[in-house]
Protein backbone atom coordinates (compact mmCIF):
# COMPACT_ATOMS: atom_id res chain seq x y z
CA UNK A 1 0.00 0.00 0.00
CA UNK A 2 1.58 3.66 -1.34
CA UNK A 3 2.29 5.93 1.84
CA UNK A 4 2.92 8.14 -1.25
CA UNK A 5 -0.88 7.95 -2.45
CA UNK A 6 -2.45 8.41 0.74
CA UNK A 7 -0.29 11.29 1.24
CA UNK A 8 -1.25 12.59 -1.59
CA UNK A 9 -5.07 12.29 -0.66
CA UNK A 10 -4.80 13.25 2.76
CA UNK A 11 -2.81 16.69 1.84
CA UNK A 12 -5.91 17.18 -0.95
CA UNK A 13 -8.42 16.46 1.81
CA UNK A 14 -6.76 18.62 4.29
CA UNK A 15 -6.85 21.23 1.67
CA UNK A 16 -10.68 20.82 1.10
CA UNK A 17 -11.32 20.94 4.82
CA UNK A 18 -9.84 24.26 4.89
CA UNK A 19 -12.09 25.49 2.22
CA UNK A 20 -15.19 23.39 4.49
CA UNK A 21 -14.11 25.44 7.71
CA UNK A 22 -14.58 28.25 5.53
CA UNK A 23 -17.66 27.90 4.19
CA UNK A 24 -19.03 26.88 7.72
CA UNK A 25 -17.35 30.29 8.86
CA UNK A 26 -19.81 32.04 6.08
CA UNK A 27 -22.58 30.20 6.68
CA UNK A 28 -22.25 30.75 10.59
CA UNK A 29 -21.41 34.15 10.18
CA UNK A 30 -24.65 34.78 8.03
CA UNK A 31 -27.06 32.48 9.64
CA UNK A 32 -25.57 31.12 12.83
CA UNK A 33 -28.06 28.89 14.66
CA UNK A 34 -31.04 30.78 13.12
CA UNK A 35 -34.54 28.25 12.17
CA UNK A 36 -33.50 29.59 8.75
CA UNK A 37 -30.46 27.83 8.78
CA UNK A 38 -31.82 24.54 10.40
CA UNK A 39 -34.61 24.66 7.81
CA UNK A 40 -31.65 23.92 5.17
CA UNK A 41 -30.14 21.52 6.93
CA UNK A 42 -33.40 19.68 7.45
CA UNK A 43 -33.79 19.77 3.94
CA UNK A 44 -30.31 18.66 3.10
CA UNK A 45 -30.63 15.86 5.51
CA UNK A 46 -33.81 14.69 3.70
CA UNK A 47 -31.76 14.79 0.28
CA UNK A 48 -29.23 12.74 1.98
CA UNK A 49 -31.54 10.58 2.76
CA UNK A 50 -33.03 9.71 -0.51
CA UNK A 51 -28.84 9.74 -1.75
CA UNK A 52 -28.55 6.60 0.53
CA UNK A 53 -31.55 4.46 -1.10
CA UNK A 54 -30.56 5.14 -4.12
CA UNK A 55 -27.32 2.74 -2.72
CA UNK A 56 -24.56 4.50 -4.23
CA UNK A 57 -22.12 3.79 -1.78
CA UNK A 58 -23.16 0.38 -1.51
CA UNK A 59 -23.13 -0.27 -5.28
CA UNK A 60 -19.14 1.08 -5.26
CA UNK A 61 -18.39 -1.67 -2.57
CA UNK A 62 -20.14 -4.26 -4.70
CA UNK A 63 -19.15 -3.13 -7.98
CA UNK A 64 -14.95 -2.19 -7.95
CA UNK A 65 -14.24 -6.15 -7.26
CA UNK A 66 -16.30 -6.35 -10.87
CA UNK A 67 -14.57 -3.86 -12.20
CA UNK A 68 -11.37 -5.05 -11.44
CA UNK A 69 -11.66 -8.55 -12.49
CA UNK A 70 -13.36 -7.53 -15.68
CA UNK A 71 -10.51 -5.06 -16.39
CA UNK A 72 -7.97 -8.03 -15.89
CA UNK A 73 -9.32 -10.53 -18.01
CA UNK A 74 -11.12 -8.11 -20.90
CA UNK A 75 -9.03 -4.77 -20.75
CA UNK A 76 -10.19 -1.31 -19.84
CA UNK A 77 -12.60 -1.11 -22.37
CA UNK A 78 -14.77 -3.41 -21.51
CA UNK A 79 -14.26 -2.31 -17.99
CA UNK A 80 -15.39 1.09 -19.09
CA UNK A 81 -18.54 -0.58 -20.82
CA UNK A 82 -19.60 -2.19 -17.49
CA UNK A 83 -19.13 0.59 -15.64
CA UNK A 84 -21.36 3.09 -18.31
CA UNK A 85 -23.92 0.19 -17.30
CA UNK A 86 -24.01 0.54 -14.07
CA UNK A 87 -24.44 4.18 -14.30
CA UNK A 88 -27.36 3.80 -16.25
CA UNK A 89 -29.47 1.90 -14.34
CA UNK A 90 -28.41 3.43 -11.71
CA UNK A 91 -29.28 7.16 -13.05
CA UNK A 92 -32.40 5.54 -14.27
CA UNK A 93 -33.62 4.16 -10.76
CA UNK A 94 -32.71 7.88 -9.23
CA UNK A 95 -34.94 9.54 -11.92
CA UNK A 96 -38.05 7.63 -10.99
CA UNK A 97 -37.24 7.85 -7.47
CA UNK A 98 -36.67 11.99 -7.30
CA UNK A 99 -40.77 11.73 -8.78
CA UNK A 100 -41.83 9.57 -6.06
CA UNK A 101 -40.12 11.76 -3.25
CA UNK A 102 -41.06 15.30 -5.13
CA UNK A 103 -44.77 13.80 -3.63
CA UNK A 104 -43.82 12.66 -0.55
CA UNK A 105 -42.51 15.96 0.80
CA UNK A 106 -44.99 17.23 2.92
CA UNK A 107 -45.32 13.93 4.88
CA UNK A 108 -41.22 12.86 4.91
CA UNK A 109 -40.33 16.57 6.28
CA UNK A 110 -43.42 16.41 9.50
CA UNK A 111 -41.71 12.54 10.07
CA UNK A 112 -38.00 14.66 9.77
CA UNK A 113 -38.59 17.57 12.15
CA UNK A 114 -42.03 16.90 13.66
CA UNK A 115 -40.67 19.64 16.29
CA UNK A 116 -40.63 22.32 13.62
CA UNK A 117 -43.63 24.60 13.51
CA UNK A 118 -46.21 24.19 10.49
CA UNK A 119 -44.70 27.44 8.58
CA UNK A 120 -41.28 26.17 9.13
CA UNK A 121 -42.38 22.45 8.10
CA UNK A 122 -43.83 23.85 4.60
CA UNK A 123 -40.93 26.62 4.42
CA UNK A 124 -38.71 22.33 4.31
CA UNK A 125 -40.70 21.50 1.71
CA UNK A 126 -40.57 23.89 -0.92
CA UNK A 127 -36.32 23.81 -0.05
CA UNK A 128 -36.40 19.75 -0.36
CA UNK A 129 -37.97 19.87 -3.88
CA UNK A 130 -35.60 22.50 -5.04
CA UNK A 131 -32.71 20.07 -4.28
CA UNK A 132 -34.26 16.92 -5.45
CA UNK A 133 -32.55 17.73 -9.16
CA UNK A 134 -29.54 17.93 -7.30
CA UNK A 135 -29.96 13.61 -6.66
CA UNK A 136 -29.06 12.86 -10.07
CA UNK A 137 -25.51 14.91 -10.09
CA UNK A 138 -24.79 13.79 -6.40
CA UNK A 139 -24.95 9.88 -7.59
CA UNK A 140 -23.07 10.62 -11.13
CA UNK A 141 -20.35 12.02 -8.89
CA UNK A 142 -20.28 9.02 -7.11
CA UNK A 143 -19.88 6.84 -9.21
CA UNK A 144 -16.99 8.64 -11.20
CA UNK A 145 -15.26 8.99 -7.99
CA UNK A 146 -15.58 4.92 -7.95
CA UNK A 147 -14.17 5.16 -11.63
CA UNK A 148 -11.15 7.67 -10.41
CA UNK A 149 -10.41 5.10 -7.58
CA UNK A 150 -10.56 1.94 -9.36
CA UNK A 151 -8.12 3.17 -11.96
CA UNK A 152 -5.61 5.06 -9.08
CA UNK A 153 -6.64 8.32 -10.36
CA UNK A 154 -6.65 9.20 -6.63
CA UNK A 155 -5.93 13.15 -5.96
CA UNK A 156 -8.14 14.20 -8.85
CA UNK A 157 -11.79 14.34 -7.32
CA UNK A 158 -10.50 15.87 -4.36
CA UNK A 159 -8.59 18.31 -5.94
CA UNK A 160 -12.07 19.04 -8.26
CA UNK A 161 -14.05 18.77 -5.84
CA UNK A 162 -11.69 21.93 -3.58
CA UNK A 163 -12.23 23.90 -6.42
CA UNK A 164 -15.93 23.97 -7.18
CA UNK A 165 -16.52 24.23 -3.14
CA UNK A 166 -14.39 27.55 -3.28
CA UNK A 167 -16.76 28.61 -5.85
CA UNK A 168 -19.70 27.76 -4.13
CA UNK A 169 -18.35 29.46 -0.88
CA UNK A 170 -17.81 32.80 -3.48
CA UNK A 171 -21.13 32.49 -4.19
CA UNK A 172 -23.16 31.83 -1.01
CA UNK A 173 -20.99 34.93 0.32
CA UNK A 174 -22.26 37.08 -2.12
CA UNK A 175 -25.91 35.94 -2.53
CA UNK A 176 -26.44 35.33 1.33
CA UNK A 177 -27.33 39.22 2.33
CA UNK A 178 -30.02 39.41 -0.31
CA UNK A 179 -31.08 35.47 -0.91
CA UNK A 180 -31.18 34.14 2.46
CA UNK A 181 -31.01 30.48 2.84
CA UNK A 182 -31.87 30.34 -0.73
CA UNK A 183 -28.31 31.50 -1.37
CA UNK A 184 -27.20 27.95 0.50
CA UNK A 185 -29.52 26.37 -2.18
CA UNK A 186 -27.67 27.85 -4.79
CA UNK A 187 -24.27 27.83 -3.72
CA UNK A 188 -24.68 24.01 -3.52
CA UNK A 189 -25.79 23.84 -6.56
CA UNK A 190 -22.26 26.01 -8.19
CA UNK A 191 -20.45 23.56 -5.93
CA UNK A 192 -21.92 20.09 -6.87
CA UNK A 193 -22.61 20.85 -10.64
CA UNK A 194 -19.05 22.05 -11.12
CA UNK A 195 -17.56 19.44 -9.74
CA UNK A 196 -19.41 16.79 -11.95
CA UNK A 197 -18.41 18.57 -15.21
CA UNK A 198 -15.00 18.81 -13.84
CA UNK A 199 -14.93 15.04 -13.12
CA UNK A 200 -16.42 14.04 -16.25
CA UNK A 201 -14.05 16.46 -18.75
CA UNK A 202 -10.99 14.47 -16.38
CA UNK A 203 -12.50 11.00 -17.23
CA UNK A 204 -12.82 11.76 -20.92
CA UNK A 205 -8.93 13.12 -21.25
CA UNK A 206 -7.96 10.13 -19.60
CA UNK A 207 -9.30 7.92 -22.22
CA UNK A 208 -13.45 6.96 -20.86
CA UNK A 209 -15.83 7.47 -23.03
CA UNK A 210 -19.67 6.83 -21.94
CA UNK A 211 -21.86 4.35 -23.58
CA UNK A 212 -25.96 4.12 -23.00
CA UNK A 213 -25.87 0.26 -22.67
CA UNK A 214 -28.22 -1.49 -20.29
CA UNK A 215 -26.60 -5.00 -20.09
CA UNK A 216 -22.67 -5.88 -20.26
CA UNK A 217 -22.02 -9.98 -19.93
CA UNK A 218 -19.72 -9.66 -16.79
CA UNK A 219 -22.58 -7.26 -14.73
CA UNK A 220 -25.34 -9.95 -13.44
CA UNK A 221 -28.41 -7.69 -13.00
CA UNK A 222 -30.36 -10.08 -10.99
CA UNK A 223 -27.45 -10.88 -8.25
CA UNK A 224 -26.83 -7.43 -7.76
CA UNK A 225 -30.15 -6.43 -7.17
CA UNK A 226 -30.15 -9.29 -4.90
CA UNK A 227 -27.02 -8.06 -3.11
CA UNK A 228 -28.93 -4.46 -3.23
CA UNK A 229 -31.76 -5.94 -2.16
CA UNK A 230 -30.34 -6.67 1.35
CA UNK A 231 -28.93 -3.75 1.44
CA UNK A 232 -31.67 -1.73 1.07
CA UNK A 233 -33.05 -3.21 4.14
CA UNK A 234 -29.71 -1.59 5.92
CA UNK A 235 -30.21 1.42 3.85
CA UNK A 236 -33.39 1.47 5.17
CA UNK A 237 -32.85 1.16 8.55
CA UNK A 238 -30.07 3.33 8.75
CA UNK A 239 -32.39 6.34 7.51
CA UNK A 240 -34.87 5.45 10.56
CA UNK A 241 -32.18 5.99 12.91
CA UNK A 242 -31.49 9.22 10.98
CA UNK A 243 -35.90 10.18 10.73
CA UNK A 244 -35.88 8.96 14.83
CA UNK A 245 -32.55 11.47 16.05
CA UNK A 246 -33.56 14.13 13.77
CA UNK A 247 -37.22 13.98 15.01
CA UNK A 248 -35.86 14.02 18.55
CA UNK A 249 -33.61 17.16 17.82
CA UNK A 250 -36.33 19.28 16.05
CA UNK A 251 -37.99 19.10 19.88
CA UNK A 252 -35.14 20.50 21.66
CA UNK A 253 -34.65 23.91 22.19
CA UNK A 254 -33.93 26.02 18.32
CA UNK A 255 -30.58 26.01 17.94
CA UNK A 256 -29.59 22.84 18.97
CA UNK A 257 -30.80 21.05 15.71
CA UNK A 258 -28.13 23.45 14.24
CA UNK A 259 -25.47 22.88 16.65
CA UNK A 260 -25.71 19.30 15.91
CA UNK A 261 -25.81 19.50 12.18
CA UNK A 262 -22.69 21.89 12.01
CA UNK A 263 -20.08 19.54 14.10
CA UNK A 264 -21.82 16.84 12.22
CA UNK A 265 -21.70 17.90 8.40
CA UNK A 266 -19.07 20.41 8.98
CA UNK A 267 -16.42 19.22 11.25
CA UNK A 268 -16.58 15.81 12.36
CA UNK A 269 -17.41 14.18 9.33
CA UNK A 270 -14.88 16.44 7.21
CA UNK A 271 -12.14 15.02 9.73
CA UNK A 272 -12.92 12.02 9.45
CA UNK A 273 -12.53 11.81 5.56
CA UNK A 274 -9.27 13.44 5.39
CA UNK A 275 -7.88 10.99 7.68
CA UNK A 276 -9.56 8.00 6.87
CA UNK A 277 -11.10 7.87 3.44
CA UNK A 278 -7.76 8.35 1.77
CA UNK A 279 -6.02 4.98 3.83
CA UNK A 280 -9.25 3.23 3.03
CA UNK A 281 -9.98 3.98 -0.63
CA UNK A 282 -5.74 2.79 -1.38
CA UNK A 283 -6.17 0.23 1.33
CA UNK A 284 -9.57 -1.53 -0.49
CA UNK A 285 -7.80 -0.77 -3.78
CA UNK A 286 -4.82 -2.73 -3.58
CA UNK A 287 -6.85 -5.31 -0.77
CA UNK A 288 -9.42 -6.02 -3.67
CA UNK A 289 -6.47 -6.50 -6.31
CA UNK A 290 -4.45 -8.58 -3.61
CA UNK A 291 -7.50 -10.79 -3.51
CA UNK A 292 -8.24 -11.07 -6.87
CA UNK A 293 -4.29 -12.01 -7.79
CA UNK A 294 -3.95 -14.32 -5.14
CA UNK A 295 -1.15 -12.24 -3.39
CA UNK A 296 0.23 -13.21 0.21
CA UNK A 297 0.48 -9.49 1.09
CA UNK A 298 -3.06 -9.15 1.92
CA UNK A 299 -2.71 -9.51 6.13
CA UNK A 300 0.52 -7.11 5.49
CA UNK A 301 -1.91 -4.32 4.04
CA UNK A 302 -4.27 -4.98 6.61
CA UNK A 303 -1.86 -4.17 9.42
CA UNK A 304 -0.47 -1.05 7.55
CA UNK A 305 -3.72 0.31 7.62
CA UNK A 306 -4.43 -0.22 10.86
CA UNK A 307 -0.99 1.58 11.89
CA UNK A 308 -1.51 4.69 10.15
CA UNK A 309 -5.30 4.41 11.21
CA UNK A 310 -3.77 3.95 14.70
CA UNK A 311 -1.64 7.15 14.00
CA UNK A 312 -3.90 9.46 12.61
CA UNK A 313 -6.32 8.96 15.25
CA UNK A 314 -4.05 9.25 18.06
CA UNK A 315 -2.87 13.23 16.83
CA UNK A 316 -6.60 14.29 15.61
CA UNK A 317 -7.87 13.77 19.39
CA UNK A 318 -4.63 15.01 21.46
CA UNK A 319 -5.24 17.96 18.90
CA UNK A 320 -9.18 18.50 19.57
CA UNK A 321 -9.01 17.96 22.92
CA UNK A 322 -6.21 21.13 23.59
CA UNK A 323 -7.13 23.33 21.03
CA UNK A 324 -10.57 22.42 20.04
CA UNK A 325 -13.29 25.09 22.07
CA UNK A 326 -10.74 28.30 20.68
CA UNK A 327 -10.86 27.13 17.32
CA UNK A 328 -14.84 26.20 17.16
CA UNK A 329 -15.00 30.29 18.99
CA UNK A 330 -12.72 31.25 16.30
CA UNK A 331 -14.49 29.39 13.18
CA UNK A 332 -18.87 29.96 14.18
CA UNK A 333 -18.46 32.16 17.06
CA UNK A 334 -20.21 35.65 16.98
CA UNK A 335 -23.54 37.54 17.46
CA UNK A 336 -25.76 34.53 15.58
CA UNK A 337 -23.94 31.53 17.78
CA UNK A 338 -24.13 32.10 21.54
CA UNK A 339 -20.72 30.87 23.73
CA UNK A 340 -23.20 28.46 25.53
CA UNK A 341 -24.06 26.91 21.70
CA UNK A 342 -19.93 26.69 20.92
CA UNK A 343 -19.55 24.80 24.55
CA UNK A 344 -22.52 22.73 23.23
CA UNK A 345 -21.06 21.93 20.06
CA UNK A 346 -17.25 21.16 21.74
CA UNK A 347 -19.27 18.64 23.67
CA UNK A 348 -20.48 16.68 20.79
CA UNK A 349 -17.31 16.72 18.83
CA UNK A 350 -15.48 15.76 21.60
CA UNK A 351 -17.39 12.74 22.25
CA UNK A 352 -17.45 12.29 18.29
CA UNK A 353 -13.75 12.31 17.75
CA UNK A 354 -13.38 10.08 20.88
CA UNK A 355 -15.15 7.64 18.63
CA UNK A 356 -12.21 8.05 15.69
CA UNK A 357 -10.21 5.09 16.15
CA UNK A 358 -13.23 2.93 16.69
CA UNK A 359 -14.55 4.09 13.57
CA UNK A 360 -11.25 4.07 11.73
CA UNK A 361 -10.93 0.08 12.81
CA UNK A 362 -14.54 -0.60 11.57
CA UNK A 363 -13.92 1.08 8.17
CA UNK A 364 -10.49 -0.90 7.21
CA UNK A 365 -12.38 -4.24 8.61
CA UNK A 366 -15.49 -2.97 6.58
CA UNK A 367 -13.17 -3.00 3.36
CA UNK A 368 -11.76 -6.42 4.11
CA UNK A 369 -15.56 -8.14 4.83
CA UNK A 370 -17.05 -6.20 1.40
CA UNK A 371 -13.76 -7.65 -0.48
CA UNK A 372 -14.29 -11.06 1.00
CA UNK A 373 -17.98 -10.92 -0.11
CA UNK A 374 -19.37 -10.95 2.81
CA UNK A 375 -22.36 -7.98 1.67
CA UNK A 376 -25.17 -9.66 3.24
CA UNK A 377 -23.31 -10.46 6.59
CA UNK A 378 -22.27 -7.21 7.09
CA UNK A 379 -25.56 -5.00 6.12
CA UNK A 380 -27.13 -7.94 7.59
CA UNK A 381 -25.07 -6.58 10.90
CA UNK A 382 -25.82 -3.10 10.69
CA UNK A 383 -29.13 -3.12 10.25
CA UNK A 384 -29.65 -4.75 13.59
CA UNK A 385 -27.62 -1.97 15.17
CA UNK A 386 -29.26 1.10 13.18
CA UNK A 387 -33.01 -0.42 14.71
CA UNK A 388 -31.18 -0.41 17.66
CA UNK A 389 -29.99 2.60 17.94
CA UNK A 390 -33.00 3.95 16.28
CA UNK A 391 -35.31 2.83 19.29
CA UNK A 392 -32.94 4.32 21.56
CA UNK A 393 -32.92 7.42 20.43
CA UNK A 394 -37.16 7.53 20.18
CA UNK A 395 -37.02 6.25 24.06
CA UNK A 396 -33.98 8.31 25.50
CA UNK A 397 -34.55 11.70 23.76
CA UNK A 398 -37.62 13.11 24.65
CA UNK A 399 -36.74 11.83 28.19
CA UNK A 400 -33.01 12.54 28.09
CA UNK A 401 -32.39 15.59 25.63
CA UNK A 402 -29.45 16.20 24.83
CA UNK A 403 -27.59 14.28 26.76
CA UNK A 404 -29.49 11.58 25.49
CA UNK A 405 -28.24 12.57 21.83
CA UNK A 406 -24.37 12.51 22.73
CA UNK A 407 -25.02 9.05 24.49
CA UNK A 408 -26.58 7.49 21.15
CA UNK A 409 -24.39 8.85 18.80
CA UNK A 410 -20.80 6.51 20.24
CA UNK A 411 -23.08 4.00 20.76
CA UNK A 412 -24.15 3.70 17.42
CA UNK A 413 -20.33 4.07 15.92
CA UNK A 414 -19.12 1.16 18.34
CA UNK A 415 -21.94 -1.37 17.39
CA UNK A 416 -21.33 -0.65 13.40
CA UNK A 417 -17.75 -1.34 14.10
CA UNK A 418 -17.96 -4.68 16.22
CA UNK A 419 -19.96 -5.87 13.28
CA UNK A 420 -17.46 -6.17 10.78
CA UNK A 421 -14.97 -7.35 13.44
CA UNK A 422 -16.95 -10.09 14.45
CA UNK A 423 -17.69 -11.68 10.67
CA UNK A 424 -14.28 -11.37 9.75
CA UNK A 425 -13.08 -13.18 13.09
CA UNK A 426 -15.75 -15.76 12.67
CA UNK A 427 -15.47 -16.12 8.96
CA UNK A 428 -11.16 -15.53 7.95
CA UNK A 429 -9.91 -15.61 11.05
CA UNK A 430 -6.46 -16.10 9.29
CA UNK A 431 -6.67 -12.59 7.25
CA UNK A 432 -7.42 -10.76 10.22
CA UNK A 433 -4.69 -8.02 12.01
CA UNK A 434 -4.36 -5.68 15.09
CA UNK A 435 -2.49 -3.19 16.12
CA UNK A 436 0.48 -3.90 17.52
CA UNK A 437 0.35 -3.44 21.60
CA UNK A 438 3.74 -2.05 21.76
CA UNK A 439 3.10 0.56 18.89
CA UNK A 440 -0.36 1.49 20.82
CA UNK A 441 1.43 1.74 24.44
CA UNK A 442 4.22 3.95 22.71
CA UNK A 443 1.66 6.32 21.19
CA UNK A 444 -0.08 6.67 24.43
CA UNK A 445 2.50 7.92 26.27
CA UNK A 446 3.75 10.24 23.47
CA UNK A 447 -0.06 11.74 23.46
CA UNK A 448 0.04 12.17 27.16
CA UNK A 449 3.28 13.85 26.63
CA UNK A 450 1.79 16.36 24.54
CA UNK A 451 -1.65 17.26 26.49
CA UNK A 452 1.09 17.57 29.26
CA UNK A 453 2.36 20.31 27.35
CA UNK A 454 -0.36 21.70 26.56
CA UNK A 455 -1.61 21.65 30.36
CA UNK A 456 1.97 23.47 31.57
CA UNK A 457 1.50 26.10 28.83
CA UNK A 458 -1.93 27.22 29.33
CA UNK A 459 -1.29 27.27 33.68
CA UNK A 460 1.31 29.55 33.13
CA UNK A 461 -1.43 31.72 31.37
CA UNK A 462 -0.74 31.41 27.92
CA UNK A 463 -4.11 32.05 26.88
CA UNK A 464 -4.10 35.26 28.28
CA UNK A 465 -1.73 35.82 25.65
CA UNK A 466 -4.56 36.52 22.90
CA UNK A 467 -7.20 38.62 22.73
CA UNK A 468 -10.60 37.65 22.58
CA UNK A 469 -11.80 38.24 18.99
CA UNK A 470 -12.36 35.73 16.35
CA UNK A 471 -8.82 36.07 14.61
CA UNK A 472 -7.13 35.31 18.03
CA UNK A 473 -9.42 32.40 19.36
CA UNK A 474 -7.82 30.84 16.11
CA UNK A 475 -3.92 31.59 16.15
CA UNK A 476 -4.76 30.24 19.83
CA UNK A 477 -6.28 27.10 18.53
CA UNK A 478 -3.56 26.53 15.79
CA UNK A 479 -0.53 27.36 18.55
CA UNK A 480 -2.37 24.98 20.96
CA UNK A 481 -2.71 22.08 18.14
CA UNK A 482 0.82 22.64 16.89
CA UNK A 483 2.60 22.08 20.43
CA UNK A 484 0.23 19.12 21.62
CA UNK A 485 0.81 17.56 18.18
CA UNK A 486 4.12 18.43 17.69
CA UNK A 487 5.39 17.08 21.02
CA UNK A 488 3.21 13.85 20.10
CA UNK A 489 5.16 13.44 17.12
CA UNK A 490 8.31 14.12 18.87
CA UNK A 491 7.65 11.82 21.76
CA UNK A 492 6.49 8.86 18.89
CA UNK A 493 9.58 9.62 17.32
CA UNK A 494 12.13 8.95 20.25
CA UNK A 495 10.35 6.01 20.66
CA UNK A 496 10.84 4.44 17.45
CA UNK A 497 7.10 4.75 16.26
CA UNK A 498 7.69 3.23 12.79
CA UNK A 499 4.82 5.44 10.67
CA UNK A 500 6.71 8.40 12.39
CA UNK A 501 10.11 7.40 11.73
CA UNK A 502 9.27 6.52 7.50
CA UNK A 503 7.19 9.32 7.52
CA UNK A 504 10.09 11.45 9.00
CA UNK A 505 12.76 9.97 6.25
CA UNK A 506 10.37 10.65 3.15
CA UNK A 507 9.86 13.95 4.58
CA UNK A 508 13.61 14.63 4.18
CA UNK A 509 14.03 12.88 0.71
CA UNK A 510 11.74 15.08 -0.50
CA UNK A 511 13.09 18.12 1.61
CA UNK A 512 16.49 16.88 0.05
CA UNK A 513 14.96 16.84 -3.75
CA UNK A 514 13.59 20.06 -3.68
CA UNK A 515 16.88 21.90 -2.33
CA UNK A 516 18.86 19.72 -5.49
CA UNK A 517 16.43 20.82 -8.16
CA UNK A 518 16.39 24.49 -6.39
Amino acid sequence: MKLRSIGAMTVLNAVGAVVGLTQSMVVAYFFGTTRGVEIFFAAVALEASIIHLTQTGQLAEIFLPIYHRVKHAQGVAEAYGCFAVMINIVLALVAVLAVIMYGLAPILVKLRVPGFSVEDMQTTVVVFRALLPLLGIHVTLAMLHTLANAEKWFGAPEAITIATRIAGVVVLAALAPAWGIWALVTGLYVNTAGALLALCIFAFTFGYRHSLRLTHSSVNLVLLMKQLATTLFYVATTQCYAFAFDAGLSYLPQGVFAVFKYVQQHLVAKSFAILLRPINIVFYTHFSEALTQGSNQVTALTRRALSLSLAASVLVVVGFLAAGEPLLQGIWGGRRFSPEEIQLATNFATIMFAMLLVTATGQVYRRMAMSLGMVRSVYAGYSIVQIACALLAVVILPAAGIAGAVSIVPLDMAGLAAVQLLLVALRRRDLMAFYSPGEAVKWTIAAGLGLAIVLAATSIGITQWFGTDRVSHIALAVLLFTLTTGTTLAGAWVMQVAEVRNGARRVKSLFWQTSSVT
